[in-house]
């Protein structure tokens, strides 16, 4: 069954966690979420991991989408945003905090 067949019924056995269904997602959407990534992140090791964690977090909150409030292609776009946010801002955070450390003076004082 594909995506475009039977919307309600896709989505009704994808919440199930059918496996072969969720393969289906995959093959119709991981092409274009790929593109996506590789487009914000710049690197094709980074995008391949952006989209293990997008489509794990999708998996995940699976029981979460509505099909009667949100199309299943904007849902799993604002997955993959909601993963990049998370990874970049740990990512930059981390960075705040290494730049507020070593731009001590305090710190160097006692070096």
């Amino acid at each position: 069954m594909s995506i475009s067949e039977n919307k309600s019924k896709f989505c009704s056995l994808l919440k199930t966690k059918n496996r072969e269904v969720f393969d289906e997602l995959y093959a119709e959407y991981g092409s274009k979420l790929y593109g996506m990534a590789l487009q914000c992140v710049g690197e094709e090791k980074l995008a391949n991991e952006l989209m293990l964690i997008t489509f794990t977090n999708i998996w995940r909150e699976l029981e979460s989408f509505d099909n009667t409030k949100i199309e299943m292609k904007t849902w799993c776009t604002m997955m993959l945003v909601k993963s990049f946010r998370h990874c970049f801002s740990s990512t930059d955070r981390f960075r705040r905090n290494e730049n507020q450390i070593t731009d001590n003076t305090e710190i160097d004082s006692f070096i």
